[in-house]
């Protein structure tokens, strides 16, 4: 499995792609932008995309979807049944898919926004908004900050230590350092 990563100034967002090594079907995550060297970096790693996933509605995690399907005829997914314009396949909690051959697990962790997923893949962890490398997720409340305290604690915190975490923004980071951040903030509930 190959994973290659986008970063886009519009909301400084983070887009991740995942194929298999020798290039085929590929899974798109939160498609910010489609300028020219995301173009390259899909085509030139011989992919085609064929599945979008989208951790939580905010604009700039799917704004290149218009882009994207005059190129791409590929599926969406998020937990709604539309983003923008498009239709969704809508996902629940605990949900598997498989996806050009991989299997993406579909966890719900609301806080930050009521439609935040994580897609995990093997030992990758899309977090979207939920966490960024060393802070939780913004929210617009203490009740949500709340939510999304319990929600990370319950989902996300029970997986393997080892498992990366890949944020919609900023760097990279793996989990067993977000649950030592995450223990500064647990006394907060």
């Amino acid at each position: 499995m190959k994973l290659l990563k986008h970063f886009s100034m519009f909301g400084k967002a983070n887009t991740y792609i995942v194929g298999p090594d020798n290039g085929g079907d590929a899974i798109l995550i939160d498609p910010a932008i489609m300028d020219i060297h995301m173009l390259e970096l899909i085509e030139n790693n011989n992919f085609y995309v064929k599945h979008i996933l989208i951790t939580h509605a905010h604009k700039h995690h799917f704004a290149a979807l218009k882009t994207i399907k005059k190129i791409y005829n590929a599926e969406i997914y998020s937990y709604y049944s539309h983003i923008g314009d498009f239709e969704s396949n809508s996902l629940v909690d605990g949900e598997v898919l498989i996806l050009s051959d991989l299997e993406v697990k579909v966890l719900h962790v609301p806080g930050h926004s009521s439609d935040s997923l994580i897609y995990q893949i093997g030992n990758y962890l899309f977090v979207g908004d939920v966490i960024t490398a060393g802070l939780l997720g913004k929210t617009d409340s203490k009740f949500e900050e709340e939510i999304l305290i319990d929600s990370i604690e319950t989902k996300l915190l029970t997986l393997d230590d080892h498992s990366l975490v890949f944020p919609g923004h900023g760097p990279p980071s793996i989990l067993i350092s977000e649950k030592k951040m995450f223990n500064l903030y647990a006394p907060l509930k």
